[in-house]
């Protein structure tokens, strides 16, 4: 029970049924927010389904599957292929997934790869030269090389790299494929990251501005009045 001669405060000041205020909700501003909201969730979301699908399409679009000999180890059978229009073609790394993210670099950084070619040219790259490795879930780049038209196969193995705690990592054998054309998430993907987060941002600002709205004068019925419902 209320007492009728205490004005409410704060949030009642609005809310309380005999409140002399009451809140006007800012309608545009939380459809604009919600937009936004929409918009930045659906942006982020693509980028990062790219990201963890696009490890399943390394596998799918490989043109060969090979092993990359561990250290010390005695070379492994390389992958062999076919180039049938002259191109680039990427060397992919399946860590196996491995958590920390130093002996994963170190991983990466250790395998040794060479590519040959039909026309009995070779090209060499590691995976500590490339720059910067491309992570996709499982999978990181060792390098990219150009290929011409013909019978290829890479063969890789893995040297001396990093922490010496890493050592029992780069003894293992892991798998490598070869695909074709270039590393890394279309452009698009990454527009909407980038998008995606500030609307994120200015969304839940706008949800916050409409849902605060302004404070009015409540409208007080008269004695005898009749509402508009009750005509």
């Amino acid at each position: 029970m209320t007492n009728p001669d205490v004005s409410p405060v704060g949030f009642a000041a609005t809310d309380h049924p005999r409140a002399p205020l009451e809140r006007d909700r800012g309608v545009l501003w939380l459809m604009l927010g919600a937009v936004l909201v929409l918009g930045g969730i659906f942006g982020v979301a693509s980028f990062v389904w790219q990201m963890i699908d696009g490890s399943s399409g390394v596998t799918d679009d490989a043109a060969a599957q090979g092993r990359i000999a561990g250290l010390f180890a005695t070379q492994t059978p390389p992958a062999t292929f076919y180039v049938e229009v002259a191109g680039p073609y990427t060397v992919w790394l399946d860590d196996g997934g491995v958590l920390d993210s130093g002996t994963r670099d170190n991983i990466v950084a250790a395998a040794n790869c060479e590519a040959t070619f039909a026309d009995g040219t070779t090209k060499t790259f590691r995976g500590a030269i490339q720059g910067s490795s491309v992570q996709i879930g499982n999978m990181a780049t060792v390098g990219t090389f150009d290929a011409p038209v013909g019978a290829a196969e890479v063969e890789c193995h893995s040297e001396r790299f990093g922490r010496r705690s890493d050592r029992d990592q780069l003894e293992k054998e892991r798998t490598f494929y070869v695909t074709p054309g270039s590393p890394g998430v279309g452009w698009l993907s990454w527009v909407g990251m980038f998008a995606g987060i500030p609307a994120l941002i200015l969304g839940f600002m706008a949800l916050a501005r409409g849902w605060t709205g302004g404070v009015r004068t409540r409208k007080r019925r008269t004695r005898g009045s009749v509402a508009p419902h009750e005509m």
